[in-house]
């Protein structure tokens, strides 16, 4: 009896609901303010959570966003900020860089002087939590995203070390200045790692090819693994380090068919050269725009794991209240048309990240079970002496 009273209100609710209904016309393209007032109104009115005009807001520009593509968002005044900060090269975080392999979320390399050296976070320790989320069911930027913030606040951690010891941490974000680019040289070979594309990337690459006897160097290692992306700035400006003349890439919009194009024009200080490009699944964006042109003016042989094929251009707007809004407006096209959104770069020669034992071990190479870095070494030396020969 009372699960058919319960049925008969419901029915009668149903019934009566639409006396009072809001008249939507989807098939009207004015876009009806009165109507999104009206409805925002009948939200706070009766919904069981309470919600204030600004959260409703942003509901609704996320909303209107999120359903255009993966990469347009709105982001508000905090987020805005700390978008801003880490494209100048530093954010809120604890020091360390992430990968992601089938064990998980690793740490593959940790900052001196930084929270997680203090709290003796270590290279291959496993992130298993994030603030009580399972990494596991995230994506790498999740991740990162999770584990940045703003300074002062704090992230917990649960970690497992090895010999598989599980600890849980809580660690203080401090301002970490993003090491972008480590360097250094293997076997007359220049290896230069860009971690991301921040505004300081191109002068610190060329600063550190000042400093080296170019004399003894006989190939470039350019390690584009783990970048997301950053500046399209200086990844064009990369790619003029290697090239003297062509095409680096082309971005075009929705009614733009031809599209915008950049060259090269700077003279290719490492043109002379030979070259590898090293990447993987989480080489992404701008890191991406590089090795697809490296490849398609044979400039470089690119070696590792295909690329994440993110090749959208977002907009940044700034808007009222201190916030902003990214529009993707354009996709990025490789010099010889191939377009890298949802493809990816596909390597010349793949190399999974598993260890084998039978490779030789390069002595300066600070991580001996780097495979990918060895194999590129490998090939790039083999590259080298085919030169040689062949002058």
């Amino acid at each position: 009896m009372i699960k058919k009273a319960f049925i008969i209100f419901i029915i009668c609710y149903v019934a009566w609901q639409p006396l009072n209904a809001i008249s939507i016309d989807l098939d009207n393209n004015d876009f009806d303010c009165v109507l999104i007032d009206e409805i925002a109104s009948k939200i706070k009115e009766k919904s069981i959570k309470n919600v204030n005009n600004k959260v409703l807001l942003e509901y609704a520009i996320n909303g209107m966003l999120s359903n255009l593509d993966p990469y347009s968002k709105y982001l508000n005044a905090e987020e805005f900020s700390e978008m801003q900060i880490y494209t100048r090269g530093e954010f809120g975080g604890i020091g360390i860089e992430i990968a992601k392999d089938d064990n998980g979320i690793k740490v593959v390399s940790v900052q001196d002087n930084t929270p997680a050296s203090y709290f003796n976070i270590n290279i291959d320790d496993n992130i298993i939590l994030v603030n009580g989320e399972d990494t596991n069911q995230m994506s790498l930027q999740e991740v990162m995203k999770k584990i940045r913030g703003r300074i002062g606040t704090y992230v917990n951690l649960r970690i497992k070390k090895k010999h598989h010891k599980v600890v849980n941490v809580s660690i203080k974000r401090t301002l970490i200045k993003i090491r972008s680019v480590t360097t250094s040289v293997i076997n007359n070979i220049a290896y230069i790692k860009i971690s991301c594309f921040d505004e300081n990337v191109a002068d610190t690459v060329i600063r550190y090819w000042n400093s080296i006897d170019k004399n003894n160097i006989k190939g470039i290692l350019l390690d584009l693994r783990n970048n997301p992306g950053g500046l399209l700035s200086q990844a064009i400006i990369i790619c003029d380090y290697f090239l003297n003349q062509g095409k680096i890439v082309s971005v075009r919009g929705r009614e733009d068919t031809n599209g915008r194009c950049y060259y090269a024009h700077r003279g290719g200080i490492f043109e002379k050269f030979p070259a590898v490009v090293l990447i993987n699944e989480n080489s992404a964006s701008a890191s991406e725009i590089i090795a697809g042109a490296l490849q398609d003016h044979k400039k470089a042989i690119i070696v590792g794991k295909r690329s994440f094929g993110k090749g959208s251009v977002q907009t940044v707007i700034p808007i009222k209240g201190g916030g902003a809004i990214c529009i993707t407006n354009a996709l990025y096209y490789t010099p010889l048309n191939h377009a890298i959104q949802g493809h990816g770069i596909i390597p010349d020669i793949y190399i999974n990240d598993v260890i084998k034992k039978n490779v030789s071990v390069v002595d300066q190479v600070n991580d001996s079970t780097d495979y990918q870095l060895m194999r590129a070494i490998n090939i790039l030396q083999k590259i080298i002496l085919q030169k040689r020969f062949n002058n």
